[in-house]
């Protein structure tokens, strides 16, 4: 009974995109606190995600929260259209200086749009905002040979064991990013029990 209603409950939220307990009750025929029952283990799971009210409905009262699918649990094959694409791209390079230059154009085009300027530390700080925008949990460091880019996240996990081209552009897009001399201290290495961590010494940064 509880699995057959949570499917039932996935199936109308993934049909139209957000509800709320009052619509799913409607629609399933049964009480609000039933819903709410099976909510609460969704909701813990990160299946289904809260939305909070905006404040914005002309009803009275609180408007009801509602509730849609999350980014996790969401069907994707995206991962799998990307490596199909990288393979597709990167086969089209057969000599070593052509895929030198594909990792190139990519790593700009990944970038194209972006400035940076100020000091070496604004600079620094501005790459490191660009980066987080795009899911790195990035952050840099001084040494004493110079600053260090460290990444806590590889955005391209699920495809680097067959496409390890990757860590190559984003070293480029970093290059690019600063006008500098970048160069791979340390990779991640997926499925190896190795921290998700890739470390980029920074050199020569042109201001």
């Amino acid at each position: 009974m509880s699995a057959t209603t949570r499917e039932r409950i996935l199936e109308i939220i993934a049909q139209l995109r957000t509800v709320t307990v009052t619509e799913l009750s409607h629609q399933l025929h049964t009480t609000v606190a039933n819903i709410r029952y099976h909510l609460e283990p969704l909701l813990a799971e990160q299946i289904i995600e809260r939305i909070q009210p905006d404040g914005t409905s002309s009803q009275r009262g609180r408007p009801a929260s509602r509730f849609q699918l999350s980014e996790k649990y969401k069907p994707s094959d995206l991962p799998q259209l990307s490596s199909d694409l990288f393979s597709i791209l990167m086969d089209t390079a057969k000599v070593p200086e052509d895929r030198i230059h594909m990792i190139s154009q990519i790593a700009l085009k990944r970038s194209e749009g972006v400035k940076t300027s100020g000091t070496a530390t604004q600079r620094l700080n501005q790459v490191v905002s660009y980066l987080n925008r795009h899911a790195y949990r990035a952050r840099w460091e001084a040494r004493r040979t110079g600053p260090e880019i460290r990444f806590g996240n590889c955005p391209f996990a699920l495809i680097l064991p067959a496409h390890p081209e990757l860590c190559e552009v984003d070293r480029s897009m970093i290059a690019e990013l600063l006008n500098a001399q970048v160069s791979t201290l340390e990779c991640y290495q997926p499925y190896t029990g190795i921290p998700a961590v890739c470390i980029f010494a920074i050199k020569s940064i042109k201001v």
